[in-house]
């Protein structure tokens, strides 16, 4: 069979991060403490497509993965 990915987000782009670079910045978070009480912070590491996540886990898995949207 054949891997697919359906992503209905046209050529919207996607953030993601690796686990290792969440938990560095989430570290980094705790180290400073007051400063980032009552605030929001986003962490992504990259904004990728649809198309270009399904290139990365092509990459991943060593197969071919289609995507559609």
């Amino acid at each position: 069979g054949r891997l697919a990915l359906t992503l209905p987000m046209g050529d919207a782009r996607l953030p993601g991060i690796a686990a290792e670079d969440i938990g560095r910045a989430a570290y980094e978070i705790f180290k400073r403490g007051d400063e980032y009480v009552g605030t929001t912070v986003g962490v992504a590491g990259e904004h990728l497509t649809g198309e270009e996540m399904a290139a990365a886990l092509t990459n991943a898995f060593g197969s071919g993965l289609s995507t559609s949207a």
